[in-house]
C-alpha cells in the first residue's frame, strides 16, 4: 500500500509492502499550502505515479489534504477517539481511474469550552500506539506543537501551541530579530532563552527582551533566534511538562532534540519515538478500511 503525509508545506509518501515494512520513501516540497501542488492529483502523480502503476493501488492519505484548502475537506472526528473512529470519518477521491482514502483529523474542547483541532498528528500517534504506555502525554513539535493525552487505545484530548509559527513569523518577520537564523541552533543561546523563560515577567516581556538585548549588547544580532527558538519551546514546556509524567517525543529529529533538552532541564523523562510513525498508523488504518468494506 501507499501511504501519504500530505502536510501545508511538504509531502511525504512510504510504499509499504503487505507486512507494513517501508520499502521507499519519497519526499516533495508540494505542500497543501503551495500553490504549485493544485491539482493535487498532478502532483500526486508526479511522486508516486510510478508506484501507481507497478500496481499499488491502496493509497491512504492524511494531514492538511483533508483540510478545507486541500483535495476535500474531511470533517473532524470528535475526542475521545480511537483507530476505528478514524477510519469510519474517511472520504475517498477519485482521479484518472484511480483513488484514495483521506483520514479525518480530531477535533475536542478544553475544561472551560475552548475548541482545538488537529490535522495529521493523529495520524501518527496512531503508528506509535506498539511503543506508548498507557496512560502517555506525547508531544509532537512543529509548526503547531500538539501535546496529546492517550489512555486505553484511545486519543482523549490535546492542547496545540502554534510555537514553531511564531517563531518563524518572529524570526524573518519582526523587529525582534536583526539576523536571519542560518544553520542550527546554537545551544548556548538556546540554554539562554530556556533560562529566560523560567523568569518573571510573562511570554511578551521575554519576546521584546530578544531586541532589547541586542540594543545593549548583551545578545549579538546572529545569537538572537537561537535565544528566540529557547524562549518560545521554554514556555510551551513550562505550561506542559510535570516531572511524574514521561513525554514521547515524536517528529523532526532536528525538533524533538530541542524539545527534549527543554524537557530535560525541567527533570522530566523523554521517549523518543519512530520519526516514520505517520507510514505506520496509515498502514494500521488502511487495514481497518479494508476490514470495514
Amino acid at each position: 500500500m501507499i501511504a501519504v503525509d500530505w502536510g501545508g508545506s511538504s509531502l511525504r509518501a512510504y510504499r509499504l509492502s503487505d507486512q507494513g515494512t517501508i520499502l521507499e520513501r519519497r519526499v516533495s516540497a508540494a505542500g497543501v499550502f503551495e500553490s504549485s501542488s493544485r491539482p493535487f492529483e498532478r502532483a500526486l502523480e508526479a511522486l508516486i505515479g510510478d508506484w501507481l502503476a507497478a500496481g499499488d493501488a491502496s493509497v491512504v492519505m492524511s494531514g492538511m489534504i483533508g483540510s478545507r484548502r486541500g483535495w476535500i475537506e474531511v470533517p473532524y472526528r470528535a475526542c475521545p477517539a480511537r483507530l476505528d473512529d478514524l477510519a469510519a470519518g474517511r472520504r475517498e477521491v477519485r482521479w484518472g481511474g484511480r483513488r484514495a482514502w483521506i483520514i479525518p483529523g480530531l477535533a475536542c474542547r478544553s475544561a472551560t469550552g475552548a475548541p482545538d483541532v488537529m490535522r495529521g498528528e493523529e495520524t501518527q500517534v496512531v503508528g506509535a500506539l506498539g511503543e506508548l504506555p498507557d496512560p502517555a502525554v506525547i508531544c509532537l513539535p512543529g509548526t503547531h506543537t500538539k501535546w496529546v493525552d492517550y489512555t486505553g487505545g484511545t486519543i482523549r484530548g490535546f492542547r496545540t501551541a502554534p510555537t514553531g509559527e511564531i517563531y518563524r513569523l518572529l524570526a524573518e518577520q519582526s523587529s525582534l530579530v536583526g539576523a536571519p537564523a542560518t544553520g542550527p541552533v546554537d545551544p548556548v543561546w538556546f540554554a539562554a532563552g530556556l533560562a529566560r523563560s523560567d523568569e518573571a515577567g510573562g511570554l511578551l516581556q521575554h519576546l521584546f527582551g530578544v531586541r532589547a538585548a541586542q540594543m545593549t549588547g548583551d545578545l549579538a544580532e546572529d545569537q538572537a533566534a537561537s535565544f528566540l527558538s529557547g524562549v518560545l519551546i521554554g514556555h510551551d514546556v513550562r505550561e506542559e511538562a510535570r516531572p511524574e509524567q514521561p513525554v514521547h517525543l515524536l517528529g523532526d529529529p532536528a525538533l524533538t532534540d530541542l524539545y527534549r533538552i527543554a524537557l530535560d532541564r525541567r527533570d522530566v523523562r523523554c521517549v523518543l519515538l519512530d520519526p516514520d510513525a505517520a507510514a505506520y498508523g496509515l498502514f494500521a488504518l488502511s487495514r481497518a478500511i479494508e476490514a470495514a468494506a
